[in-house]
C-alpha cells in the first residue's frame, strides 16, 4: 500500500457556489433592511399638513362619548404620536347582505351599534411611497390602532386630504 504525502489542491465545486450566492443574499437584506434605503429622507420628500379619516365600526351607543374632537392619537402598536382629532361623524352600523332568495343586496341594521368617522389631523411627508408621519405609514385601506385617552380600538383609513 502506497502513501503520499501530497496535498490535493482546492477546487471550486457547487457548494461553494451555493454557500457564496447565499452569503450575498443575506448581505443584500441587511443592507436593504437596515441601510440607507429604508428610511424616509432617501428622494424628494414634502411635508404636508393632512387630514385622514378612519372608520370605526360595531362601536357601542355607550362609549360614544369617549372620542372627542381634540384629542390626541397615538398608534398603540408602534406607541407613535399620530395626529389630533378635528372632527367625528356618528351613523347608525349598517351591512350589506346578499338575500339569496331574490338575488339581491339588502342592509342589515345593528341596533345599539354604531359608526364613526373619525378625521385626524397631522403633518406628514410626502414621498414616492406616499404619506408618512415619522414613518408611520398612513394609506387608505390600511388599518390603524388607536388609543385615545377614553379609546382604544382600532378602524381602516378611508379617505386622506392634504390641507395645503
Amino acid at each position: 500500500m502506497k502513501t503520499t504525502n501530497e496535498k490535493r489542491a482546492w477546487r471550486f465545486t457547487a457548494l461553494d457556489l451555493i454557500i457564496l450566492v447565499v452569503l450575498l443574499a443575506v448581505i443584500a437584506a441587511a443592507v436593504w433592511f437596515f441601510g440607507p434605503f429604508r428610511d424616509g429622507s432617501s428622494g424628494d420628500s414634502t411635508l404636508v399638513n393632512i387630514e385622514y379619516t378612519v372608520e370605526v365600526k360595531g362601536m357601542e351607543e355607550e362609549y360614544l362619548g369617549n372620542i372627542r374632537v381634540g384629542d390626541t392619537v397615538i398608534d398603540s402598536v408602534t406607541k407613535k404620536e399620530i395626529g389630533t382629532i378635528t372632527a367625528v361623524e356618528t351613523m347608525p352600523l349598517v351591512e350589506y347582505v346578499l338575500n339569496t332568495e331574490d338575488g339581491i343586496m339588502m342592509e342589515k341594521e345593528y341596533p345599539g351599534q354604531s359608526t364613526l368617522l373619525v378625521t385626524i389631523s397631522s403633518p406628514a411627508t410626502f414621498d414616492e411611497r406616499g404619506y408618512s408621519i415619522e414613518g408611520y405609514r398612513v394609506a387608505i385601506g390600511v388599518l390603524h390602532y388607536m388609543q385615545l385617552p377614553n379609546f382604544v380600538g382600532s378602524g381602516y383609513c378611508i379617505g386622506i386630504e392634504a390641507a395645503n
